[in-house]
């Protein structure tokens, strides 16, 4: 199976205009790094930091938002809303103290951590 597959991604590449083969050995290059091993304690940490509500309630979330945007939203979906403000907030306020946890574990400022956590469209999991 290796070697069928190795043969594919061989002749895939071949294939691949210029531009597209240079973000091709981005990609490879970042998927063969090594990546140092980390504590229980900072796999917690990142835990927290990219915990996300689930989609179901961010597509609703983002619903509400762009009704209250459009002046279209009634008064119980506005109500719906406010129940989303302290949940959030919650999450917010665990995800900067993970941050800064994570930075002193890490002994580097808290603006490289943010920086490393930021969404990057480039990644298709971030959210």
């Amino acid at each position: 199976m290796t070697a069928i597959l190795r043969q594919r991604l061989q002749t895939l590449v071949e294939t691949l205009p210029e531009e597209s083969l240079l973000r091709a050995e981005s990609l490879l290059t970042d998927l063969t790094a090594v990546s140092p091993a980390i504590s229980p304690q900072e796999a917690s940490l990142i835990a927290i930091i990219e915990r996300r509500l689930p989609p179901e309630t961010q597509t609703r979330l983002n619903t509400l938002r762009q009704r209250l945007t459009d002046e279209t939203i009634t008064e119980d979906e506005h109500q719906e809303l406010l129940t989303f403000i302290d949940p959030i907030e919650q999450m917010d306020a665990e995800r900067v103290e993970a941050m800064i946890q994570l930075a002193q574990l890490r002994q580097v400022s808290l603006n490289t951590i943010v920086q490393e956590f930021l969404p990057n469209p480039q990644k298709s999991h971030v959210i």
